[in-house]
């Protein structure tokens, strides 16, 4: 019988006559639940990091449900209930890697259950699990200086294994409620997937080798309007990923980054940089540091190098003499020389000093990297005769294994605002 108000009449008889009356019968209905939603803020996920799990269920007429949730990684299943039409968040971490665990959701009102499934990802790094730190990791965050339109967010390596990353986003420059702004991270990958993350501790995995720059956003729920701005830039070694350089010469010694942070920091010798805020003229800078080899070099063949200052990034290789080609991809670099102390043909043990001078020269790159560096017309701490600090963010990549540090330059503007100049300070 169909759910709704019937009419049964009953006809009773006996030796004095017909007797009749009418009962009505109401048959409720049990329509059964309907998911809403079932979501991972982290997916990717990095091995022994804490993922939260949402999920939300309505029903037309069970006012309080049932849920098991299975992460499919055989550990325990969390059950509960929760009112219809509200948002339920479980805390999970996985302690073991996987491609893809199966997180099932089921939900009932007593009568019918419905199930739902998620695919988690917890992968295992190329490295093994042990993973290359970003030598930014536990560092103080990037920090886009507030006095720079659309600046105020910090941005810092939360925790790195293999090609796995997740960062720590700081809003604390921030003067809006946190409830009225949304974060998205663009990982800048090169992988032909998808690349965005949201939230203020975003996880991604990087399967190819590289510099990629994540440029983080705060913008207001409903209109979009862009509060505030951040970038770090991410050396991803072939190690993490097992995207190896393809056939250099020296890969038969096996090349490997160097395991320290300590020596697989950047000395800053020096830094210049000239800088056209309207555009109309080239921006120059110039750069030389000192690095320390990764074993497994071998001293005068060809090597694939990337480098980035101030979040540029350019891939070139250098030729016999330690000479890169330019101007490198994008067309960027006027002259590159990167010379490894030892002789030719000897192959690195690890540790040799290493000399980096580059120079760079293209339109805009305020526009395309120096911004959120703090090198900006807009800046208000800065004046005629005055300077401020900033920090300039530098990275290479030496046949896969990587190097990063922070360059303090002090910043000046000339001509009004029309033009601004970076000098950087002397490493130890």
């Amino acid at each position: 019988m169909p759910a709704g108000v019937s009419n049964v009449t009953l006809t009773a008889s006996n030796i004095s006559g017909t007797d009749t009356q009418t009962l009505v019968i109401t048959i409720a209905s049990n329509q059964g639940p309907a998911f809403l939603s079932l979501d991972s803020d982290q997916n990717p996920a990095l091995i022994n990091q804490t993922v939260n799990f949402t999920f939300s269920a309505s029903d037309a007429d069970t006012q309080t449900l049932n849920y098991s949730l299975d992460y499919g990684d055989g550990s325990a299943i969390s059950t509960g209930t929760f009112p219809q039409g509200t948002f339920v968040a479980l805390p999970h971490a996985y302690t073991t890697y996987t491609a893809g665990a199966t997180v099932t959701l089921t939900v009932t009102d007593g009568f019918n259950a419905i199930t739902q499934t998620l695919i988690q990802q917890v992968p295992m790094p190329a490295s093994g699990g042990s993973g290359i730190p970003n030598t930014v990791q536990n560092d103080p965050p990037i920090v886009t200086p507030p006095t720079v339109p659309g600046g105020g967010l910090g941005v810092s390596v939360m925790a790195s294994d293999g090609g796995v990353i997740q960062l720590h986003i700081d809003e604390s420059q921030l003067t809006f409620a946190r409830s009225a702004y949304n974060l998205s991270t663009d990982w800048g990958d090169i992988s032909g997937r998808s690349s965005k993350g949201i939230g203020a501790n975003p996880v991604h995995q990087y399967i190819n080798r590289g510099i990629f720059v994540a440029t983080i956003t705060a913008a207001m729920k409903g209109t979009g309007k862009v509060i505030g701005k951040g970038r770090i830039t991410l050396p991803i070694s072939s190690k993490e990923t097992g995207d190896m350089v393809p056939n250099p010469p020296s890969a038969k010694a096996g090349i490997r980054p160097l395991d320290d942070a300590n020596d697989t920091g950047i000395a800053t010798k020096s830094i210049r940089g000239k800088f056209s805020f309207g555009y109309k003229m080239p921006d120059l800078v110039t750069y030389t540091g000192t690095i320390k080899a990764p074993p497994g070099l071998t001293i005068g063949e060809p090597h694939e190098f990337w480098i980035a200052i101030g979040n540029i990034v350019v891939k070139t290789n250098i030729d016999k003499n330690g000479k890169g080609q330019v101007p490198g991809d994008p067309p960027i670099l006027k002259s590159l020389k990167v010379v490894i102390k030892g002789k030719k043909g000897t192959v690195t043990q690890g540790g040799e000093p290493t000399t980096v001078t580059v120079m760079y020269s293209t339109t805009a790159m305020t526009k395309n990297g120096y911004d959120t560096e703090g090198i900006s017309a807009q800046s208000t701490d800065v004046s005629k005769g005055k300077t401020a600090t900033r920090n300039i963010q530098v990275a290479m990549l030496l046949d896969g294994a990587p190097f990063q540090s922070l360059a303090p330059v002090d910043f000046g503007m000339t001509n009004g605002a029309d033009f601004g100049t970076i000098s950087g300070r002397s490493g130890k």
